[in-house]
C-alpha cells in the first residue's frame, strides 16, 4: 500500500511530478510529465503483474515518451539487478546484452547495461551481473 501524489510546477521546463509515499519515505516516479496530472488510480488487471498506477491529465510526454494524456507505471515485483532482458532470471541473454553494449554509453540516461550508473558498460557491470547469475524473481 502506498500514497501517490501528483503536482505541477507551472511550466514545461519545471514539469509535473508524481511521488510515492510508502509510509516512511517519498520517492519520485520517473522523470516527470510535461503537464499536470488530473487523475491517479491504482488498478490490478489480474494479469499477475500486480497493481499498476494509471495517470491521466493534460500532458503529452511522461519520462520523455509520447503518451497523449494517459500513462501507466507497472509494478516491478522482484526486480533483480542484472536482468537486462526482463525475463525474470539473470543468465545468458543478459550477458549477451551487456557485452553488446560494452564501452561508453551514447545516452547516459538510457543505458540499460550500465548497472553501476557511471555512463559506461565495463568490468564493474559485468561483475554485478555475474554476482547475480542464476537469480530469479
Amino acid at each position: 500500500p502506498s500514497l501517490y501524489l501528483a503536482g505541477w510546477l507551472g511550466t514545461a521546463d519545471l514539469g509535473g511530478w508524481i511521488l510515492r509515499y510508502d509510509g516512511e519515505t517519498f520517492s519520485r516516479l520517473g522523470d516527470g510529465l510535461d503537464g499536470p496530472a488530473a487523475a491517479l488510480e491504482v488498478f490490478d488487471d489480474g494479469s499477475g503483474d500486480g497493481p499498476s498506477l494509471f495517470v491521466g491529465g493534460d500532458f503529452d510526454y511522461v519520462d520523455g515518451i509520447r503518451t497523449f494524456a494517459l500513462s501507466v507505471w507497472v509494478a516491478c515485483p522482484g526486480f533483480i539487478l542484472g536482468d537486462l532482458d526482463g525475463d525474470g532470471t539473470v543468465g545468458h541473454g543478459d550477458l549477451k546484452l551487456l557485452i553488446g553494449a560494452w564501452g561508453p554509453c551514447p545516452d547516459c540516461d538510457n543505458c540499460l547495461a550500465d548497472l553501476d550508473g557511471d555512463c559506461r558498460v565495463a568490468v564493474p557491470d559485468l561483475l554485478t551481473l555475474l554476482a547475480n547469475w542464476g537469480l530469479t524473481n
